[in-house]
């Protein structure tokens, strides 16, 4: 490579900008989806560790309380994944092997809290989980909480 005279390189591989957290991680300067890509992994480490280790156990197969969905909710690498194992109506909007990777962190010993991707649809949005002695509540919220939807849950022996 020939350098222009007077001229420094900058490095094109490390940036501190805050598509890269602000200068805490290393990022490539391009694409910026390497370093999303990064913050994500990153994300789904600690939020999976951290669900593991004090928040309620939301591990297993879930039915919604409509008889609409079934899922089965797994660790997946470090993140925990929900997948749909049964849906009533494949034709509709939900479809069986839908996935939602999940990066959550315990707010109390019922109560998990973060983010949660829809592989299918390439949606992130905010998540809440609460666990109760009659089953589970999940609350998912778009747009800076400007739609958010709720289900029920029961756990399916």
């Amino acid at each position: 490579m020939t350098q222009r005279k007077g001229h420094r390189p900058r490095p094109a591989s490390i940036g501190t900008g805050p598509q890269c957290g602000g200068g805490r991680l290393r990022c490539p300067r391009r694409p910026i989806r390497a370093c999303l890509l990064g913050a994500l992994l990153l994300g789904l480490s600690a939020g999976a560790a951290s669900a593991a280790n004090g928040g309620p156990n939301i591990l297993g197969d879930w039915a919604r309380r409509d008889g609409g969905t079934r899922i089965r909710i797994s660790p997946c690498g470090d993140a925990l994944c929900a997948v749909n194992t049964w849906v009533r109506n494949p034709a509709g909007d939900e479809k069986p092997g839908d996935t939602l990777v999940m990066t959550l962190e315990p707010e109390s010993p019922t109560e998990l809290s973060g983010r949660a991707y829809d592989k299918r649809r390439d949606m992130t949005f905010s998540m809440n989980i609460s666990l109760g002695p009659s089953g589970m509540r999940t609350d998912g919220c778009l747009f800076l909480g400007m739609l958010c939807r709720s289900a029920e849950w029961t756990r399916v022996p």
